[in-house]
């Protein structure tokens, strides 16, 4: 499949949101290389704890890592491998490094600033977004040339593009000599 194919090009990170298809999931987690992540964003879901065991046991099965989106507690609970952190929260958030150093914990990003915070923070990574437009936002897409250039400034931590990437514009972000990070909500939607 597309990812597995790819895999030394690029660093997957699959985000799991409410429009997900529950019964694609498993199709998906399969289709990825050893060590890709997978992030449950799902804030509202009614059984998302329960999503969260399933996903935990499924991902550790697959030698992938799991990332609970929001909820330290959830992720302590299902023994998930880390902890995804909204832009919002970062400063209250940012206890857990200290107190899970094991973890692998990402931030939300929106700017080069914050991605410099994720980093001085002992962070493993940042979303970094909007790389491309979308249908969803109406916010400036920096797209890929800016997005190669910015990620240099923080080379100690994952840099992962999100927003609007597609199979057509996703080779604009290969890089000679470094994996870039591809984080994809709908990205994986089209049965790579």
């Amino acid at each position: 499949m597309f990812f597995k194919r790819y895999a030394h090009l690029f660093r997957w990170l699959f985000v799991i949101e409410r429009g997900h298809s529950l019964s694609e999931v498993p199709f998906v987690l399969k289709q990825l290389p050893l060590g890709s992540l997978v992030m449950l964003r799902c804030y509202e879901h009614l059984q998302r704890k329960s999503l969260a065991h399933w996903l935990s046991r499924m991902c550790r099965k697959l030698r992938l890592t799991f990332l609970v989106a929001g909820d330290p507690f959830i992720a302590l609970l299902t023994r998930a491998s880390g902890l995804h952190v909204r832009e919002s929260s970062f400063s209250k958030m940012r206890k857990w490094r200290y107190f899970k150093k094991q973890w692998f914990i990402s931030c939300a990003s929106h700017s080069v600033k914050q991605n410099l915070k994720i980093q001085a923070a002992g962070f493993d990574a940042a979303l970094f977004s909007p790389v491309f437009h979308n249908k969803k936002t109406n916010s400036n897409a920096m797209g890929a040339v800016k997005f190669l250039k910015y990620q240099a400034f923080t080379r100690k931590i994952n840099v992962f593009a999100l927003g609007g990437i597609t199979k057509a514009n996703i080779w604009k972000l290969r890089e000679a000599g470094q994996k870039v990070g591809i984080a994809g909500i709908n990205l994986y939607n089209d049965r790579l």
